[in-house]
């Protein structure tokens, strides 16, 4: 087999053998690329491609139902190792390359979990590539002899996640909590923010040091669900006036604990064949948050804490999930549905059973009688999303069809502070 391991060799001795020679002479680097994934995919083989390739999505519409299509961005760092000039490569029309926006920043979130045996059998056994080319990419693009339904991959919906729903968390990195809007970021920060930075120290406004730490909502720091069950080494962040930040310990752009959860999730979809199972979701849920250095988040929301404060109680871990009245029925909520029923949409289920498998992720971790309907609205605006409606169209849309008539007086009584939780942010 041409292992990965020997294609990362040949491009190290084509670096060599290629340092004194024209750039029309590198094809050959790009033959070992195409070998190698034949290879791969005449054997159903599993493929991890972080070592030298990225993946994007692009949505095209078929005749009944938008599909996803693979692109892999080959990168940088291969290509380098390569020596290889896109100039020199064989041309496609620029427009051809329709990547989603770029990956990178996502990278993180799902490079640990990245390996492709359902997409790799999901091939049809007639299958080519090509290089595509823009000023800026080096692409490989699978073609396929007829229409592979893509839409059945589980984890095509990445970057639509990404984009659409709650998981760009690590680019509101510092925002929580901010709502003195940029006079609060130019005296913490001395500037308006134009990347990653990580959270300042000390912030009065935490509620963090007034929360509970055996349970949910606000209480004593006396409890030990917080460092003894979760969040195993963040205790000391959450005393009475330490005034740290919800996300004292992360680094700039570093996931939260939703995002992470969030990957857990993705990871869960896989392993089913993209069909939600909350007992597989749940035994994953438990084992990431009572393990040490699975993530590296100060802060858990008060639905965790009052599941892991029954959890270790004994009571079967199907009815740990519990609401304080106050805290739970927020927004974070719709983070896990929203993967599960993104999911669910592309490969090709309907509205309602998106919406039912939503529903049901959102259920183990939180009892909730209120956040089902969001679930269900969330899973319309998704829907829209994906068959090309502008974000702002979608959101106007899924707005008059929930409140018709009504739609400015509900924007009139909206709480001008956010859809946080008293117990913190979202």
């Amino acid at each position: 087999m041409y292992t990965a391991e020997q294609l990362l060799a040949d491009a190290a001795s084509y670096q060599q053998a290629f340092a004194k020679r024209s750039a029309d002479e590198l094809p050959q680097a790009w033959d070992a690329f195409n070998r190698y994934m034949s290879e791969v995919v005449g054997k159903k083989q599993t493929l991890n491609i972080s070592n030298f390739c990225r993946i994007g999505w692009k949505v095209e519409e078929g005749l009944h139902q938008a599909q996803m299509r693979p692109h892999f961005n080959i990168s940088e760092v291969f290509a380098r190792s390569c020596r290889a000039d896109p100039r020199s490569q064989i041309q496609a029309p620029v427009q051809s390359l329709t990547f989603m926006e770029e990956p990178e920043p996502w990278y993180q979130l799902w490079q640990g979990a990245l390996t492709l045996r359902p997409f790799l059998q999901s091939f049809p056994t007639g299958w080519n590539s090509e290089l595509l080319l823009s000023r800026k990419n080096v692409a490989w693009r699978f073609n396929f002899s007829d229409l592979a339904e893509m839409y059945q991959y589980p984890r095509a919906p990445l970057l639509h996640l990404a984009a659409a729903s709650n998981l760009p968390q690590p680019t509101a990195l510092p925002w929580h909590w901010y709502y003195g809007g940029p006079d609060q970021i130019r005296t913490d920060f001395g500037h308006l923010l134009t990347g990653y930075e990580r959270s300042v120290h000390p912030f009065p406004d935490s509620i963090m040091q007034l929360s509970n730490t055996g349970g949910g909502g606000r209480g004593s720091d006396e409890g030990d669900v917080v460092g003894g069950v979760i969040l195993h080494d963040k205790k000391p962040y959450w005393r009475r006036g330490g005034q740290f930040h919800y996300h004292q310990t992360l680094d700039a752009g570093e996931n939260t604990l939703e995002a992470v959860l969030a990957r857990e999730m993705i990871r869960s979809l896989t392993s089913t064949g993209g069909r939600f199972s909350a007992e597989d979701f749940r035994q994953r849920y438990i084992d990431l948050m009572t393990t040490p250095g699975t993530h590296n988040d100060t802060y858990a929301s008060t639905c965790h804490r009052m599941f892991f404060k029954k959890w270790r109680s004994g009571v079967a871990p199907e009815k740990c999930p519990d609401n304080d009245g106050h805290n739970v029925d927020t927004m974070d909520g719709l983070v896990l549905p929203s993967v599960v029923a993104l999911a669910a949409l592309v490969r090709g289920e309907s509205l309602e059973d998106a919406a039912k498998q939503g529903s049901e992720a959102l259920a183990v971790t939180r009892a909730s009688r209120v956040l089902p309907q969001y679930v269900q609205i969330m899973t319309q605006f998704l829907s829209k999303l994906l068959r090309h409606a502008p974000l702002e169209n979608a959101a106007q849309q899924i707005a008059e069809e929930v409140y018709g008539s009504n739609l400015s007086a509900v924007h009139r009584e909206a709480d001008p502070a956010g859809p946080q939780g008293a117990d913190g942010p979202l």
